[in-house]
């Protein structure tokens, strides 16, 4: 496990402290890199993966080559329910969508914390919970409110998974993961580049004027956080 400092995996900080004792010699941290392909749709998943920053997604590709997000994950949770139930094979491909820092956990070890300690069968329980609400949020959100304020809404999701105000975030991923045309994301972020809410360079993104954002963003980005 990374120092204190850089434990940001808000399910491991909430873990008693025998637990995290316990998995400190287990986890494995490294770099993500944007576009990196965790595990493959079909294929065995072999480490659970708990985000310190950046964001994860669990995608669907089509047979014509679209892909659609089904869930992004970032400091806030964890991938690999299905190692849980024995389930080894990855539903949709996981994929990195924004560059940062994870812990991985090999299956076995995973299993053998939820049975030992009571506090890892509760934490991820409320996760579940929790991400059950967030998709149900996001299906609402898709179908109710416009591109401005779905972009603003995902903008600010990520900055609350990043450290500083800069990262990397390009057009085509955040078209791809809100399933928006992409000349309709450059058209909203230039525009909110020009009311000095962002700066876009090069695929890095800065968030500059945070409370234009959050006027922007929809009523789930509050829902979403309340959950």
């Amino acid at each position: 496990m990374p120092e204190e400092a850089q434990i940001r995996n808000r399910i491991l900080l909430s873990l008693r402290r025998e637990a995290r004792a316990f998995l400190a010699p287990r986890l494995t941290t490294r770099p993500l890199t944007a576009g990196e392909i965790l595990f493959r749709d079909g294929e065995p998943r072999t480490h659970a993966v708990f985000p310190h920053e950046g964001v994860v997604a669990i995608v669907a590709r089509m047979a014509d080559g679209r892909r659609a997000e089904m869930a992004d994950v970032g400091f806030e949770g964890f991938v690999g329910f299905g190692l849980l139930d024995n389930r080894e094979a990855a539903v949709g491909a996981t994929m990195v969508e924004v560059p940062g820092l994870a812990a991985f956990l090999a299956a076995a070890d995973l299993i053998a914390a939820r049975e030992q300690f009571e506090c890892v069968r509760e934490a991820m329980l409320h996760y579940a919970t929790t991400l059950i609400g967030q998709l149900m949020v996001s299906a609402a959100c898709n179908s109710l409110h416009g591109a401005e304020q779905r972009i603003a809404r995902r903008l600010l999701e990520t900055r609350d998974r990043m450290v500083g105000e800069t990262f990397a975030l390009t057009q085509q991923t955040l078209a791809e993961a809100l399933s928006l045309r992409r000349a309709t994301v450059g058209a909203t972020c230039a525009r909110l580049q020009r009311e000095g809410a962002i700066r876009y360079s090069r695929g890095a993104l800065t968030i500059l004027r945070q409370e234009r954002l959050e006027a922007v963003a929809c009523e789930c980005r509050r829902r979403v956080r309340e959950a």
